[in-house]
C-alpha cells in the first residue's frame, strides 16, 4: 500500500470514528465524540500553558459525507510581520485560521479564509494542508480523498494581518487580505511545502495533472507523488516551476541554503533532506542547480524500526539528522501485541554527508506516536499524537554522537484512554491518531501546537521546575 492510500486509509477510519461517536453521543472511544477541550491540562511539566483557539473558533467545518458534526485542525506556521507582531498559521477542515500570539497571555483569533469549499457532488472538503511563508506571503497546500479532489495551491498577502482587530469565531477576513489561487506546472495539491531562504518553494507529495503536456514533469501518466520546485520569489503572487522531479518525495523535505556543516566537500551548497514516506527511504540531494539536482545519498533505517519516513530535520550544527516515523510504533504494536509501544526519534550521523551512520533510535518511554517536530537553538521540539508536546534537551555525548534528554511536556489531549493503543476494538485504533499534529517555536520562545481536536494552544517552557495545572496559575 502506498503512502498516500495509507494516510487515507487512516483518515478515512478517523472520520468514520467520528461520524460514529458523533451520532451516538460521548463514548469511550477515543475524543471524537466529546466537546473541544479547553487548557490549562493537567498532564504538564515544566510548560505554561497561554492560551487557544479551537476549531470551532475558526469556523472548521463538518464533514457531511461521514456525518462529521465539527472541525478539526492540521498543520502550523510561525510568522513575525515586518512590525513584529506574531501569527499563528494553521490549516483546517474549512480554510486557513490566522491567531495573534504577539503577547501569548492575550492570544487573539483575527479571522479565517474559507478556502476550500466542499466538493458539490460529494460534499468533502479536503482534509488536511500545510502551511509556509515567504516574506509577506502565506503558501498553503491541500491534500484530499483522490483525484475528484483536486485542489489549488493558495497564496495570501499577509501585509494586512496587522491592521485586523481580534474578531469573533469563524469571521471570514478574505476580503482583507489579496488571495491568489494558482496551479503552476500542473499541480492539483501537495502534502507539504518547504519555503528555503532564498526563495524556492519545494512541495513534497505533489499530485500532477495527467498529460504529457498539462504538468511540469512531462509525464503521461504521473507517479501519485512527486517534487515540484517553485520560484516564488519573482513573482509571489503568481510563481513559476523551477523544476519538477517525477515518482519521489512523498511525504516531507527539509532544505538548507549555504550549507556551512562539517562535511567540506559541500561547503555553500544547498542541500535538501527528502522524506519518501512509505518506502522507508530518505534521500540526500544537492539542490543548488534546480536544472541538475543530483542525489549525494540515499539510506533505509528498516533494520532499525524505520517504517515509515515521515520527517526530519538536522541539528543547527548539521552533524546529526533526527528523522520521524508516523506509523512505527503502531507496526510495533501490530506486530508484538504491545499495547505500549514507545515513541522514538531516529538519530543519524550527517558528518559526511554522501554516507550517513544511524546513530540511536531515541525514546524517552512515552507512549503513542510522534508526527511532526523542529529543532530551535539546541533543543528538539515534538508534536506528538498521543502525547502532545515533548521537548528535549540535544546532549553532545563528547564522541561525535548527541542523544536527547526530556525537560517538559504538555498533552494538549489529555482523554485518550490511558495512552494504550486499541487495535482491535471496533473503530478504537484510530484514536491512535488524534492530538497534536504540528509545531512550531517563535524567537522569543513562544510555542505554538495545532491539535486535531482542540485547534490551536500557545504555551512555553516555565521560568521554574513545576508539573499539573499549576505550571499555568
Amino acid at each position: 500500500m502506498n503512502g498516500r492510500r495509507m494516510r487515507l486509509v487512516v483518515m478515512t477510519a478517523l472520520v468514520m470514528l467520528l461520524a460514529v461517536s458523533g451520532v451516538a453521543g460521548a463514548r469511550d472511544d477515543g475524543v471524537s465524540s466529546l466537546p473541544e477541550f479547553r487548557g490549562p491540562f493537567p498532564d504538564t511539566e515544566n510548560m505554561v500553558f497561554h492560551g487557544q483557539v479551537t476549531p470551532t473558533d475558526m469556523g472548521a467545518l463538518p464533514i457531511e459525507l461521514f456525518g462529521i458534526a465539527k472541525g478539526f485542525a492540521s498543520d502550523i506556521e510561525q510568522w513575525t510581520s515586518p512590525a513584529g507582531e506574531q501569527y499563528a498559521l494553521v490549516t483546517h477542515s474549512g480554510g486557513i485560521g490566522f491567531i495573534r500570539v504577539t503577547d501569548p497571555d492575550d492570544v487573539q483569533f483575527v479571522g479565517t479564509i474559507p478556502a476550500f469549499i466542499p466538493d458539490p457532488v460529494f460534499n468533502v472538503t479536503h482534509l488536511w494542508g500545510d502551511p509556509d511563508t515567504w516574506g509577506t506571503y502565506g503558501y498553503f497546500t491541500r491534500e484530499g480523498f483522490g483525484d475528484p479532489f483536486t485542489t489549488d495551491l493558495i497564496i495570501v498577502d499577509l501585509s494586512g494581518l496587522d491592521a485586523l482587530e481580534p474578531a469573533a469565531p469563524g469571521t471570514d477576513i478574505s476580503s482583507h487580505l489579496p488571495t491568489a489561487l494558482v496551479r503552476p506546472g500542473g499541480y492539483e495539491g501537495a502534502h507539504n511545502i518547504e519555503i528555503d531562504s532564498e526563495g524556492y518553494a519545494y512541495l513534497p507529495g505533489t499530485h500532477l495533472e495527467h498529460g504529457a503536456a498539462n504538468n511540469a514533469c512531462g509525464v503521461e501518466e504521473p507517479a501519485e507523488f512527486n517534487m515540484l520546485i517553485l520560484d516564488v520569489k519573482s513573482d509571489p503572487m503568481n510563481p513559476s516551476v523551477a523544476a519538477c522531479i517525477p515518482n519521489t518525495a512523498e511525504h516531507d523535505v527539509f532544505v538548507v541554503n549555504d550549507y556551512d556543516g562539517p562535511d567540506s566537500d559541500y561547503q555553500g551548497r544547498d542541500i535538501a533532506f527528502i522524506f519518501d514516506g512509505f518506502s522507508g527511504m530518505t534521500f540526500i540531494w544537492d539542490v543548488t542547480d534546480k536544472a541538475n539536482i543530483s542525489v549525494i545519498a540515499e539510506f533505509s533505517l528498516a533494520s532499525e524500526g524505520l517504517v515509515f519516513s515521515h520527517n526530519g530535520v538536522p541539528t543547527e550544527d548539521l552533524t546529526h539528522l533526527f528523522i520521524g516515523d508516523e506509523l512505527d510504533e503502531l507496526f510495533d504494536s501490530l506486530l508484538t501485541g504491545n499495547k505500549k509501544p514507545e515513541i522514538g526519534t531516529y538519530i543519524v550521523d550527517i558528518h559526511d554527508l554522501d554516507s550517513p551512520v544511524f546513530d540511536e533510535r531515541y525514546t524517552d518511554g512515552s507512549v503513542g506516536i510522534d508526527h511532526n517536530f523542529v529543532v530551535k537553538g539546541d533543543r528538539l521540539y515534538v508534536a506528538s499524537y498521543n502525547s502532545g508536546t515533548r521537548v528535549f534537551d540535544i546532549v553532545d555525548e563528547g564522541n561525535g554522537s548527541i542523544t536527547l534528554s526530556p525537560i517538559a511536556h504538555m498533552d494538549t489531549e489529555p482523554r485518550l484512554p490511558n495512552k494504550i493503543f486499541n487495535l482491535n476494538q471496533e473503530l478504537k485504533f484510530v484514536s491512535n491518531f488524534l492530538g497534536q499534529w504540528g509545531i512550531d517555536v517563535f524567537d522569543d520562545g513562544t510555542i505554538i501546537v495545532s491539535d486535531l481536536n482542540n485547534g490551536v494552544v500557545v504555551m512555553s517552557l516555565s521560568d521554574e521546575p513545576c508539573r499539573g495545572m499549576k505550571c499555568s496559575k
